[in-house]
């Protein structure tokens, strides 16, 4: 069984390990109860720990995205592994995830 851990550093996130199927849902639980509590704010998450990738993974960073623009704030993606910045490139999302 894969895991994915989320850590807070003041108004950067890091998450480490492998996303997928199995792990986004927590994740993303974990992720939208962080971004709550800084709206209007710029948050930075950094994947420089994220071993492994599948598509799973490239939407939970678009549905982070969305929840800070809803809040009006601003969210920036750190150390992108290069797996998920070639499924972003096929899927188009390359700007959006900018």
């Amino acid at each position: 069984m894969s895991t994915a851990e989320l850590q807070e550093e003041g108004h950067s996130l890091k998450i480490s390990g492998d996303l997928n199927r199995e792990t986004v849902p927590d994740l993303l639980l974990q992720l939208k109860t962080r971004l709550q509590q800084h709206p209007g704010e710029k948050i930075c998450i950094n994947l420089e720990g994220v071993s492994r990738s599948d598509s799973a993974g490239l939407a939970l960073l678009v549905e982070c995205r969305r929840l800070m623009r809803l809040q009006q704030g601003s969210l920036c993606f750190e150390a992108l592994p290069e797996q998920m910045q070639h499924m972003a490139q096929i899927s188009g999302l390359t700007d959006f995830l900018q």
